[in-house]
């Protein structure tokens, strides 16, 4: 059930419908059953596939809670550990180990299944969620609820079920315990976050794909302008498609009083690869700092090989969490070499410098790490490793002859017109100059939004790119 669809209208009006006519037990039974019926809309044994996982996760903080002795909560841990991500490893990685050993496999004379495992969506999403509250038990960090149903919605919650944000129990969980009064401005706001998510996926985002995704299929067929311009349109693209996501995420939540994590923040204002990810799918960057990263040691300035290898590390599992592909461990450790160098950099270079780059150096070390950036998602669209690798070189061939083209000229203009829109926009206090606006302003923008949404979006939708993640 895509957020674009007519299905998911009908299913989050009439969940908000009788939502506050109803006392908080039958509140969270509700929001369960419409979770499932979203979940299992696609397939129905992707419902069985949760309800297992949220077993084993409920079950194992229990006794972690309930006992003393070290080894034990630490084997309940690793079984709950290991039970997610068995079932994240077979559902998602089967194929491409098998992919990968078939060769080596073939060279001794061994043969492989050929196994079509069909991956359930959104289970890195709620997989990543589970193992923090468990591990949050462990680290008695979190008290366990010990109501199932509640346990089950948290995990289930269909706004952020399969595409984040990822929560966090003290976040999530305890917004869900709590009886939410109706609140007519809150609700009007979830309203206006849902019409912006529309907005940039149906308008924006999926405009931008259907003109710069060709490229990236087939990248001898186009010259160099149109390769370059189309590389930071879908890098564009890809931002636009997943913070449509989220906003639609955070607007359907809002309608039932629940507030979600904010998961991006004008990425491409960011001054350096550490602040880009701190402003970047900001929930699984903080998963993975605080369950990965730390866990490692962390940046320890007096070991720094430690230190670049944790950072090589944490990201090479987050390219491998967005894809069973090499070429998303390849993204994974690209963005891992940006952070190093500019870890590097930072010990050396800027240590003991209290003054900050002039502002035309600040600007140039900006457009490199937005170039180095948007190059790297080369390798989230192309096909394969070899692909991106022609596309690359694609770009450095001396023809710009589609420079004449208007529709170029327009693309360029707007990737340059979004890029300083995002140098700007993290100054602006939106929200206040929002609220200083008339009603009859404030109804007017309403108005045209769904008009812009309603007459302005392209004729078929695609599904939102982090839905196969």
């Amino acid at each position: 059930m895509l957020f674009t669809s007519f299905e998911y209208l009908i299913l989050l009006v009439a969940t908000f419908a009788v939502y506050y006519l109803l006392p908080w037990r039958l509140r969270i039974i509700m929001i369960l059953t419409a979770s499932y019926i979203f979940y299992s809309y696609w397939e129905p044994y992707y419902a069985i596939i949760i309800a297992v996982t949220t077993l084993v996760d409920y079950f194992a903080a229990m006794f972690i809670d309930q006992s003393d002795n070290p080894r034990t909560r630490k084997a309940l841990l690793w079984t709950s550990v290991v039970a997610n991500l068995g079932m994240l490893g077979y559902f998602k990685y089967t194929n491409f180990a098998l992919d990968t050993l078939r060769p080596l496999l073939a060279k001794i004379g061994l043969d492989t299944p050929s196994i079509n495992v069909i991956l359930p969506i959104g289970i890195s999403f709620y997989t990543f969620q589970e193992m923090s509250y468990t591990i949050d038990v462990y680290r008695r960090k979190y008290k366990p609820t010990k109501d199932l149903i509640l346990f089950s919605t948290y995990v289930s919650f269909f706004p952020q079920l399969v595409a984040g944000p990822i929560e966090r129990a003290h976040g999530l969980l305890e917004q869900l315990k709590k009886l939410q009064k109706f609140d007519f401005n809150k609700v009007c706001s979830g309203v206006g976050l849902i019409f912006i998510g529309l907005a940039k996926k149906l308008i924006i985002a999926d405009r931008l794909f259907f003109f710069s995704l060709p490229k990236f299929q087939q990248p001898y067929l186009y010259d160099s302008f149109e390769l370059v311009v189309s590389m930071f349109l879908v890098a564009i693209a890809l931002y636009l498609d997943f913070g449509a996501y989220t906003d639609i995420a955070r607007g359907s939540a809002r309608m039932l009083g629940i507030e979600l994590s904010r998961n991006f923040w004008f990425p491409f204002a960011a001054k350096n690869p550490s602040e880009y990810w701190q402003r970047w799918h900001m929930t699984l960057t903080n998963w993975i700092r605080d369950y990965v990263f730390i866990s490692l040691g962390g940046t320890r300035h007096r070991a720094r090989g430690k230190t670049i290898f944790n950072l090589l590390f944490a990201m090479a599992l987050v390219g491998l969490w967005h894809g069973a592909s090499w070429k998303f461990v390849f993204w994974g450790i690209g963005m891992g070499l940006a952070l190093v160098v500019y870890f590097v950099l930072r010990l050396t270079w800027f240590r003991g410098k209290k003054r900050a780059p002039s502002r035309p150096l600040a600007l140039l070390g900006w457009f490199i790490m937005v170039g180095y950036l948007s190059q790297l998602t080369t390798l989230f669209f192309c096909p394969d490793v070899y692909t991106a690798i022609d596309y690359l070189k694609g770009m450095t061939y001396a023809d710009w002859g589609s420079i004449a083209k208007p529709p170029l000229q327009l693309a360029a203009i707007f990737v340059i017109g979004f890029f300083i829109f995002q140098l700007v926009a993290t100054r602006i206090d939106y929200m206040k100059l929002w609220n200083r606006l008339p009603v009859s302003v404030q109804s007017l923008a309403f108005t045209l939004l769904f008009y812009l949404v309603l007459f302005g979006s392209v004729p078929t939708s695609k599904k939102f790119v982090y839905f196969q993640f």
